[in-house]
């Protein structure tokens, strides 16, 4: 509890000493948005095949994100390496001609139980990152690197990994005025909104299939949820 309190003390002051230094800038707006329901999620019955196969109703609710996404003003999108995210998005990008940017540590973790005697220290990377070929022209990847998934075992090695994302859209982006579109998963999804918020990354939110999550920059620097989006 107290090493994960002190990741959002740090993120939370890292927000505000940026914030000092480009006050004349204007505030981010993050919409997250967990991808839309796979087989998995709505049989309960799990295996790689039905995590990576969105369901039928899973398909209708790609169709409906895509209509109120052309709604919003989105600068930069990010998504999460996972099939099941780069489908939810892929129509979208398609109509639209454009083309969004694959995080590997947007990538599901932290559901495991905490372990208080292990301590993470490292990440390492695991196997590369395939894109179909349909896929190829809208994703894109930052560096070599970022082509490979990471290979987490435990809780504290994703949280170690949420750190990174969000630690980095917060550098990437805060104070840009620009608006964010994440692409993201259930448990990685939940950390992620808690760290840009400050708040120790405790797994608290219940981000729903294809539902967007607004999020918008303060005076302090941190990120708050604006629940102002209605369809």
């Amino acid at each position: 509890m107290l090493k994960l309190f002190c990741i959002a003390i740090y993120l939370l002051s890292g927000m505000t000493q940026a914030w000092a230094e480009g006050s004349n800038s204007t505030p981010t707006e993050i919409y997250f948005v967990r991808h839309a329901e796979t087989v998995s999620n709505a049989t309960n019955q799990y295996n790689v095949k039905n995590d990576t196969t969105l369901s039928g109703f899973g398909k209708r609710q790609v169709k409906q994100l895509t209509k109120q996404l052309e709604q919003l003003k989105i600068d930069h999108i990010i998504v999460s390496p996972h099939y099941r995210a780069l489908k939810t998005i892929l129509p979208y990008l398609k109509k639209h001609q454009r083309t969004a940017e694959i995080w590997p540590s947007l990538d599901e973790c932290c559901w495991q139980k905490r372990d208080p005697n292990f301590i993470a220290s490292i990440l390492r990377f695991k196997e590369k990152i395939e894109l179909k070929k349909n896929m190829q022209a809208y994703f894109t990847f930052t560096d070599t690197s970022s082509q490979y998934r990471f290979d987490t075992h435990n809780y504290e090695e994703g949280i170690m990994q949420i750190h990174l994302a969000s630690d980095r859209i917060f550098r990437q982006f805060s104070q840009s005025g620009k608006h964010i579109l994440i692409i993201g998963e259930f448990h990685s999804g939940t950390r992620i909104i808690e760290m840009l918020q400050g708040i120790p990354p405790e797994g608290w939110y219940k981000p729903e299939n294809a539902k967007i999550i607004k999020l918008k920059e303060n005076s302090s620097g941190a990120f708050v949820l604006n629940s102002s989006i209605s369809w």
